[in-house]
This record gives C-alpha cells, structure tokens and sequence, in this order.
C-alpha cells in the first residue's frame, strides 16, 4: 500500500497487528513540517518500511521495523537518507527523521 500527503510519499507500511497507523502517519507528517521549518526549502520526503527480525515468545511473536527516510532538499538541492530500525514503527520513523535532521545539519553548514 502507498500513500501520498503534502510532499510525503509512503510505502509498504507494515501490516502487523497492533500497529497504530494514524500515530505512524502523525510521526511522519510531524518530522517533515520539522524538516521543512529547519531546512527553509521545499522538501519531498519517501518513507518505505521494511519488515525484519522476528522474535518468538511462547503464544506471540513480533518483528523489528526498519524505516528509510529519503529527503529531496529544493528539488533537488541535496538528498539526505537514514535508516532506523525498533520493534515500533513510531520509533522506527521518529529515529529514521532524526538522523536526517542531523545529517541535514552537517550539509547546510558546509555552505
């Protein structure tokens, strides 16, 4: 499934039980209006999940999430990527974001 708000792109979303999508789609949104308010740019930013590790305990199991954040900087201007990886989405995604804005900050201080 793929969804697209704003300059938001969003790709495979897990489909795990449990998961909160609305808080998922808030972190996501919340990250980007930081990123675009910090980089004072235009930005497109691509979120593609990936399912990974599976930890089984007795009845239950669950898996890891691991989030790759794509910023496009001013069309083009610079491309800023992370990955993060938790047992929440959320975090996945929060985590991802964070080291973006990090990364972010080491490209546009060089100019």
């Amino acid at each position: 499934m793929e969804t697209a708000t704003r300059g938001i792109q969003v790709s495979n979303m897990p489909e795990v039980h449990g998961i909160d999508r609305a808080a998922v789609q808030a972190t996501i949104e919340k990250g980007y209006d930081k990123l675009e308010k910090r980089l004072h740019r235009p930005i497109a930013m691509e979120v593609h999940f990936k399912e990974g590790h599976v930890q089984r305990k007795k009845d239950s199991q669950r898996s890891q999430v691991e989030a790759h954040v794509k910023v496009i900087v001013g069309g083009g201007e610079a491309l800023l990527h992370a990955k993060h990886v938790e047992w929440d989405a959320s975090e996945a995604v929060r985590g991802a974001v964070l080291a973006v804005e990090k990364e972010a900050e080491k490209v546009f201080a060089k100019k």
